[in-house]
């Protein structure tokens, strides 16, 4: 367990880098709406784009304000776990269910992102799959709080399948999107 914790680690931390600049490069966009950011490359890659859209702030701020707060959160998490301290039953449920809630978030946001605001943050890349790969050691975390089908399911790889399933899935209904 000690290596996924070690992945947490280093995907929270990636995902806090990326949450904090997109943050940097909204408050550019603010200061100068028309400056050109350098995640900029094209029509489909362009952050001023989707930083720009309403979805952006769905909560009346932007969205990179909650991926700074959970990836830290998360982070934390991953340290705690990788010094071999334990999580209370309840507080590891609860860390599952906000990396769950992050999940459903960041998979909305990617599908407002590819059809409705019809571009792509670089940043995004950075954060979704960091965000799947926080729920794959969470759930192989607290694999001894599911019900014996799920644990024999994820004792297979049934869950490493899935979540690749679920990976690939986006990467094509994105690919899929942008090469017409």
């Amino acid at each position: 367990m000690k290596k996924l914790y070690g992945l947490m680690t280093f995907v929270s931390l990636a995902g806090l880098v990326a949450s904090f600049w997109q943050l940097l490069d909204k408050l550019e966009l603010l200061k100068h709406p028309a400056s050109n950011l350098t995640c900029n490359l094209n029509s489909v890659f362009n952050c001023s784009s989707v930083l720009k859209s309403h979805q952006y702030e769905v909560f009346g701020f932007p969205n990179a304000m909650i991926g700074i707060i959970m990836f830290t959160f998360f982070l934390t998490i991953a340290v705690v776990l990788l010094t071999g301290s334990h999580l209370v039953n309840r507080v590891a449920l609860a860390c599952q269910g906000l990396a769950l809630f992050m999940l459903g978030f960041m998979l909305w946001f990617l599908f407002q992102s590819t059809y409705r605001i019809n571009a792509i943050c670089l940043f995004c890349l950075i954060i979704g799959p960091s965000v799947l790969l926080i729920n794959v050691v969470l759930l192989r975390h607290n694999q001894k709080l599911m019900p014996a089908w799920l644990q024999k399911f994820m004792t297979r790889g049934g869950d490493i399948f899935v979540w690749s399933v679920l990976f690939l899935g986006v990467a094509l209904a994105i690919a899929l999107k942008f090469a017409s």
